[in-house]
């Protein structure tokens, strides 16, 4: 006979022999019993966790000679035939592989004919939420109303792509996931009965690995005993499935709480150099970091964690260190940050950088130590009396030897300086005021000022800011001007530069009067505004000695140009 795995050898042929789904067996077995047993079941669970082994006992309690009964006697010749695959009454259908409709047309058939042997047909259709929409419409009807011989085992482990239809016409049970102790219970008889000896950490790191499937831990153990026989200890066993030591785990805890860096880089080097897969173990390690809070809040908790009870001892010890505040946002910032060690194309990198974070992250301060240290201060803030200032005494300093007084508060800006300005990050900058006699001219008033013009000296004369040079502003010729239209009568208002035969009169908009000279200067501020704006009718005047009325400026003696 070829080998079998553990997996088909042990699976379990009665309802008494199903590991950790006590109350559907015990549904099931009453149903028969009373004779209550529908026509359609829909069995939804995890992976390995007797879906389909409890179908098959279900259809040889049904089957049996003996029956129905809650238990079948696996020893008839139906039952042994079922246990074999080879009935003819229990029809074993892959819903992966017979998905459409014509299989479900095909299906419809066949299920008017009588059992062979038993007393009733069985359909076992195994993953049927991978049919099609239409295999499931064609299905609707005979799911509904089968015949009386007619029995439906529906197992998924997916049941949300059921349709609701479908779902309503069948009694559903939940399946479990089974519990690391059962599982471990289930590996000690199973090593017992084959012969073997391996220590309890052993079977445990492989219940652990198993999470919650039966049929998992059964192929684990067989890996295993193939590696090394029948003494494989859990070092072997944490390299053959591809798990972190225990040890590491908690080596790493230790680290992180007692904030040792150096320890922890290093221990990640020995992972990374022994071919370790960085990202198990981070997982690994989330894991631990949920045990030690585990056993801060709680130290009763033990059935909680699924560690061994050296381990779970040594978390005792390590949970004592910090508060549960800091142990609860070590496990946030481990969960955080998993996300991240999964996209980093870096992963020792990104792991390094995650645990050095956790070691230089500070523990928080619960809110009510914050209120009392608040209250306390505040009793000592009004109980306390204020003490009087000491008196300084700027004679002697320390050695006894003379010191100067300091000097004065700097006051800013001084009171007795002109006004200033703050330019922000630029400082202070004094404002310069401004006199009258300090503002800019305007272009027409560069000339003399208008005293100077009424005294005789009417012949210097400036051009305004609109005249351009070379141009006559006046029709007349060479002669002297008339009066009433030189620069004087233009400040005084009696004309228009720009205009003949204006009336007398101030200018809208304009004072009658330009501002006065610079003390000591009764001319232009500058020469250089002088000559820009001087006339060259005017020069022709001075020099030549042109009539007109009012006194002449004395110049020298004309000359022919």
């Amino acid at each position: 006979m070829s080998y079998q795995v553990l997996a088909r050898k042990w699976r379990p042929q009665s309802f008494g022999e199903v590991v950790g789904q006590e109350p559907i067996t015990k549904t099931l077995q009453n149903a028969i019993a009373t004779g209550r047993v529908a026509h359609a079941f829909l069995f939804s669970g995890p992976r390995g966790v007797g879906k389909t082994s409890v179908a098959r006992i279900l259809a040889k309690a049904l089957n049996c000679v003996h029956g129905p009964t809650p238990e079948p006697c696996n020893t008839c010749e139906v039952c042994q035939e079922i246990t074999g695959g080879s009935s003819m009454d229990v029809l074993e259908i892959d819903g992966a592989s017979n998905r459409g409709i014509d299989e479900v047309r095909d299906l419809r058939e066949k299920i008017k004919y009588l059992p062979v042997d038993g007393k009733f047909r069985v359909y076992i259709i195994d993953e049927v939420h991978m049919l099609t929409k239409e295999a499931f419409n064609a299905l609707l009807k005979t799911l509904e109303e089968p015949p009386a011989h007619a029995v439906f085992i529906l197992a998924t482990t997916e049941p949300h792509k059921v349709p609701v239809t479908i779902m309503s016409r069948c009694q559903r049970y939940d399946f479990r996931r089974i519990a690391t102790l059962l599982i471990q219970e289930q590996l000690v008889k199973l090593v017992d009965q084959e012969g073997w000896s391996l220590d309890a950490d052993s079977l445990a790191l492989i219940a652990r690995e198993a999470e919650g499937s039966l049929r998992d831990a059964q192929g684990f153990l067989d890996q295993v005993v193939t590696f090394g026989g029948d003494q494989v200890g859990a070092p072997e066993i944490a390299k053959i499935l591809g798990v972190t030591d225990r040890k590491a785990l908690v080596a790493a805890l230790t680290a992180i709480v007692h904030r040792d860096g150096p320890t922890l880089l290093e221990l990640i080097d020995d992972l990374y150099n022994q071919g370790h897969d960085l990202k198990r173990f981070y997982q690994d390690l989330v894991q631990y970091a949920r045990h030690l809070l585990l056993a801060g809040l709680h130290p009763e908790a033990r059935r909680l964690a699924e560690v061994a009870d050296s381990e779970w001892e040594e978390l005792v010890r390590l949970s004592r260190v910090w508060p549960a505040a800091h142990l609860h946002n070590l496990l946030n910032v481990l969960l955080q940050g998993e996300e991240d060690l999964k996209r980093a194309p870096q992963p020792r990198l990104a792991l390094e950088v995650l645990l050095l974070r956790l070691i230089h992250l500070e523990p928080l301060t619960p809110v009510n130590e914050w209120l009392k240290r608040l209250k306390s201060l505040e009793e000592r803030l009004q109980t306390a009396t204020p003490a009087p200032f000491p008196a300084i005494s700027y004679a002697t300093d320390v050695e006894g030897q003379a010191q100067a007084a300091p000097d004065p508060p700097l006051v800013w800006p001084p009171s007795n300086s002109k006004p200033w300005k703050f330019l922000g990050a630029s400082g202070w900058r004094r404002k310069k005021r401004r006199t009258r006699s300090e503002k800019p001219r305007r272009p027409h008033e560069t000339g003399p000022s208008p005293a100077a013009q009424d005294a005789g000296n009417a012949g210097r004369t400036g051009r305004t800011h609109r005249q351009r040079p070379g141009r006559r502003r006046h029709g007349g010729g060479r002669g002297q001007r008339p009066p009433g239209t030189g620069v004087a009568a233009h400040r005084t208002g009696s004309g228009h530069p720009r205009r003949r035969g204006n009336a007398p009169g101030p200018r809208p908009g304009r004072s009658q009067r330009g501002p006065e000279p610079l003390p000591g200067n009764d001319g232009p501020r500058n020469v250089q505004t002088h000559r820009r704006h001087a006339d060259s009718r005017s020069v022709l005047m001075k020099f030549c000695g042109g009539g007109g009325q009012g006194p002449q400026v004395p110049g020298p003696p004309p000359t022919k140009i």
